[in-house]
């Protein structure tokens, strides 16, 4: 269920931006909006796979910084 939420999310990225601006316009915010072309799903597959390497990278890095050994973090 997750994934077709995110992916019914990207489809409609373009909307998405459309009511952030709107939403900062309102706040007297400006903000200058670029046209943003809707992901095509080989777009979006590769940014959730980057989103998860981005979170795995830093567990591991929070982890070392705790003390704990490259190969006890590789075991679990």
């Amino acid at each position: 269920m997750t994934f077709d939420i995110e992916r019914f999310l990207a489809t409609q990225s373009v909307a998405l931006k459309a009511v952030d601006l709107a939403h900062h316009q309102a706040l007297g915010k400006t903000l200058v909006a670029a046209p943003v072309e809707p992901l095509t799903v080989q777009q979006y597959r590769a940014q959730q796979r980057r989103a998860k390497r981005l979170a795995n990278y830093e567990q591991v890095h929070k982890l070392r910084q705790q003390g704990y050994q490259v190969l006890d973090i590789a075991h679990d």
